[in-house]
């Protein structure tokens, strides 16, 4: 079922709250980073600087998503392909998927020193290359290409079980890594719980205005657990 006009429009207000919880995280981030940086050397494969990266490209990609998804196409697919709407697409998933792949790398070099050898983020970084030459004629090439992201995206799953590991493993940062766990999977399931895939068959189940409450809260969700990875990655210490 397609967006009504209302859902439509109270996604776009609740879009743009999440971009400026993003951004105010990204600032706060990045001020904390300098402060850090002057008081120790840092790494490209900080922790911190994994986090960092992965929220500013969230930021940078969400803002291009807008555009696509409010200004150029309404949500309406017959719009996708008309012009040039597909090259912010393109842009868009791809910057998501070098932030979630970065990061990837960075939590298995962190917690289980290399052992996975990168692979996981690898992976998701090839997906975002895909989405930048992935030939589209049709809007089934443009489902086919958003299912590779999604199924190669969806790796970011098994970062909360790297975070419980280290709680388990490292008394000292137990807390803040159970923290960063439990956000990692509110997030997960809030991006998850406003899709279309999802609200679909849950107004067929329950009816009423279960799309849009049900739309507010995951939206609360989203920025709750973001504000909870950003801030606790600043007191892990790996």
């Amino acid at each position: 079922m397609a967006f009504t006009p209302e859902e439509i429009t109270l996604l776009q207000w609740l879009t743009v709250f999440i971009i400026i919880v993003k951004w105010s995280l990204v600032c706060v981030l990045a001020v904390k980073l300098y402060q850090k940086k002057k008081k120790q050397r840092l790494e490209i494969t900080d922790f911190f600087v994994g986090v960092f990266v992965f929220l500013l490209t969230l930021a940078i990609s969400r803002v291009l998503f807008f555009y696509f998804d409010f200004y150029l196409t309404a949500l309406d697919p017959a719009n996708f392909l008309m012009g040039s709407n597909l090259i912010y697409w393109r842009i868009a998933s791809a910057i998501t998927g070098f932030g979630v792949g970065f990061l990837l790398i960075v939590v298995d070099k962190r917690i289980l020193s290399f052992k996975l050898k990168g692979i996981l983020g690898y992976i998701v970084m090839g997906s975002a290359v895909l989405h930048l030459f992935y030939p589209i004629y049709t809007l089934n090439d443009f489902w086919t290409l958003s299912t590779i992201g999604t199924i190669a995206g969806a790796s970011i799953i098994i970062i909360p079980i790297f975070f419980l590991y280290l709680g388990i493993k490292v008394p000292s940062n137990r807390a803040v890594a159970f923290l960063l766990a439990i956000g990692s999977i509110c997030y997960a399931i809030a991006s998850l719980g406003i899709s279309e895939t999802f609200l679909g068959p849950l107004e067929q189940l329950v009816g009423g205005d279960i799309r849009s409450i049900f739309i507010i809260i995951m939206t609360i969700m989203r920025a709750g657990s973001l504000i909870t990875i950003g801030l606790s990655s600043t007191k892990l210490q790996i």
